[in-house]
Formats: structure tokens, sequence, C-alpha cells
């Protein structure tokens, strides 16, 4: 009987788990997975400018917005928190390193 409640378990379908997108701090900095340090600190610095809500009041774009009003505020704070986010993973050799190895093994040596 154990036999048999056994082997009703092991045949029950699994559950697949949901495939969330994976974040890519490469992508969202604009970089190949092979990029070095400097490439990184380059996208970012360009990036980071690109997206900062001040930059964005220049241009007339209402930063009241950023804090969880219309949809461009909405849009652009993510951006700038993506950004800031990438950056934070990928920063230094060491954390460039591991982050390469794990979403671009080809680029292993």
């Amino acid at each position: 009987e154990d036999e048999a409640k056994k082997q009703q378990s092991t045949n029950k379908p699994k559950k697949k788990k949901e495939n969330k997108p994976v974040f890519d701090p490469f992508k969202v900095l604009g970089v190949p997975g092979n990029a070095t340090g400097d490439e990184v600190k380059k996208a970012y610095r360009k990036k980071v400018k690109e997206s900062h809500p001040d930059k964005q009041q220049q241009h007339g774009i209402d930063v009241s917005e950023h804090a969880g009003g219309g949809e461009g505020g909405d849009a652009t704070t993510q951006m700038f928190i993506n950004v800031k986010k990438a950056w934070d993973l990928i920063k230094g050799d060491e954390n460039r390193e591991k982050w390469q190895r794990s979403l671009y093994p080809e680029f292993n040596t």
C-alpha cells in the first residue's frame, strides 16, 4: 500500500515554475555581456544622466508625476531606478564578472 502511494506521488505532473524575466543589468545599461568595467561605467553615466528626474524637468516633463502619477513620469522614474539597480549589481570587477558568468556563459573563459 505504501509503495502504491509513493508511486502515485511520483507520477503526478510537477507544477511548472512561472518564468519571470531575468533582470539583465547589461541590457539595462545598453552594453554587451562581455563589457569591460570602463564600458559599464561609461554607459551607466550616460544612462543615469538621460533618465535623471531633474533632466526630465528641464525638458518640461512634470516630475511630480514621478511620485506615482502619470504615465510618462512612471516610465522615466522606472528607467532611472533600473539604471541605478543595474549599476549597483555590476559595479566592480568581481560583481560584474559574477553576473557575466551567470547570464552570459558563452563569454566564460
